[in-house]
C-alpha cells in the first residue's frame, strides 16, 4: 500500500490553527474556572447519572417517582423508570412490570412503594413479581 509522505509545513500549520482555537484569555478563564469548581461541594450539584436499582424478594422500597426514561441494554434501548431515594440518590430500573405500570401515572413527580413477591420463573425468562403503589398521583385509564 502506497502512503503519501506528509509535508512538515502541513503539520506545523495544523498544530498551529489547533493552539489559536481558544484564545489565551478564553484558556486562562477556563482554567480559573476549573480551579474554583474543584472547590465546589458535589451536594450543590445535579446529578445527571443513576444507578440500576437491584430489588431483592419480599422487600419494600420507597421513592420518588421522576419519570419515564430510556436505558440500553445489549446495544438496544429499552424503556425505564427514574426513582429518587431519601438519600437523594438516582436510580433507573426496567423491570417490565415496573415500567409497564409506571408509565400510566401522569402527575410527576410522585410517590412509589415497590412491594417485591416472589422470582417468577416464564417462557421469557425470570422476573420480580412485585406490587406498584403510588399517592398522589393522576393515572391515564
Amino acid at each position: 500500500m502506497f502512503m503519501p509522505k506528509q509535508n512538515t509545513a502541513d503539520v506545523s500549520a495544523i498544530e498551529k490553527a489547533q493552539e489559536n482555537l481558544l484564545p489565551q484569555n478564553v484558556k486562562e478563564q477556563a482554567s480559573d474556572l476549573l480551579k474554583q469548581f474543584e472547590q465546589v461541594d458535589e451536594t450543590q450539584m445535579v446529578g445527571l447519572t443513576a444507578d440500576y436499582l437491584e430489588m431483592k424478594e419480599n422487600q419494600t422500597y420507597n421513592f420518588i417517582f421522576l419519570g419515564m426514561t430510556t436505558m440500553t441494554n445489549n446495544s438496544k434501548e429499552i424503556p425505564a423508570v427514574e426513582l429518587l431515594d431519601k438519600n437523594n440518590k438516582k436510580f433507573i430500573h426496567a423491570s417490565t412490570v415496573l415500567v409497564n405500570s409506571l408509565k400510566k401515572v401522569t402527575t410527576l413527580p410522585c410517590l412509589v412503594r415497590i412491594i417485591t413477591k416472589t422470582l417468577v420463573k416464564s417462557e421469557a425468562g425470570k422476573y420480580l413479581d412485585m406490587d406498584v403503589l403510588v399517592i398522589p398521583a393522576t393515572i391515564k385509564k
